[in-house]
């Protein structure tokens, strides 16, 4: 599923908790210290041409097999011409394999802690017939700060992983990021297409992945060619007491009960659909 790494990071969890019996969780992510180091540090880390050619070719057809039911009303949670497909998984199987991908579930459980669930998977489709080449100003996912901050604040953790089926580029719209934004609780920028100084402008390949920080400033440049298609897959993971997003609105019911009877032995794996990992 993905392309052999020569390096990995292994944390070794001991779970401070009396009433467990398995108190030891071990975690390893293809990754190298040096990227793990800057996606703390950062934000963001990013890996070009990440995904291995056939599981991008299944990652196309899927998003395919998806636009085409949504544009004839097969999916009835989505207006045709929609530029946004959520809860991937349940409309296509193609998708349920991230749930096994060991460099999303050992990034999110490295930076997040062992307990970690998804929150969503959403497929962004920008397409000239819908609009969605036009760009959209500096954002981040879960910036639910507050002044002054509680006594015991608890800032929003989670992780993006960030799929770029058609790479980022000038013609289809590249992504610029404010590095270390993630821990400035006090920034607070409109949402805009302005340049900063310490803006980082990513263009990537075709296969590639950002992972970022939800709260890492971003913004999507308009494309220069506005018959450029760009499809990006997001899969999200929060810490396992989070609830699901609010912008999937979708049925999960027979999906999670599917899930739940293939796991029904693996209480780790459970955590990732919500079901375990908190008290």
């Amino acid at each position: 599923m993905i392309q052999d790494l020569d390096q990995q990071v292994t944390t070794d969890y001991t779970l401070i908790d009396g009433m467990r019996d398995d108190t030891q969780r071990c975690v390893q992510v293809p990754l190298s210290e040096e990227q793990i180091d800057a996606l703390d540090r950062d934000g963001y880390v990013v890996l070009p041409e990440h995904i291995d050619a056939d599981r991008h070719a299944q990652l196309l057809a899927g998003v395919e097999r998806i636009r085409q039911r949504v544009d004839n009303n097969e999916i009835q949670d989505f207006e045709a011409g929609s530029q946004f497909y959520r809860d991937l998984m349940i409309h296509d199987e193609i998708f349920e394999s991230f749930l096994e991908d060991e460099l999303l579930i050992g990034a999110a459980r490295t930076m997040l802690g062992p307990f970690v669930r998804l929150r969503g998977m959403t497929c962004r489709d920008n397409r000239i017939d819908t609009g969605g080449n036009e760009g959209f100003g500096w954002h981040a996912h879960q910036r639910v700060y507050s002044d002054p901050a509680p006594r015991w604040s608890a800032p929003p953790q989670a992780l993006d992983c960030l799929h770029y089926l058609d790479g980022l580029n000038k013609e289809t719209g590249a992504v610029a990021v404010i590095p270390g934004s993630h821990k400035q609780l006090d920034l607070n920028l409109p949402c805009d297409q302005t340049d900063y100084p310490d803006q980082v402008i990513v263009e990537l390949p075709p296969r590639s992945i950002l992972l970022i920080h939800t709260n890492c400033y971003h913004r999507s440049l308009p494309a220069q060619d506005t018959s450029a298609r760009r499809r990006l897959i997001i899969v999200s993971w929060v810490p396992a007491w989070y609830r699901w997003s609010p912008w999937d609105r979708c049925d999960r019911s027979a999906w999670l009960e599917k899930m739940s009877k293939r796991w029904a032995d693996d209480p780790q794996k459970l955590e990732l659909i919500g079901i375990g990992g908190y008290t």
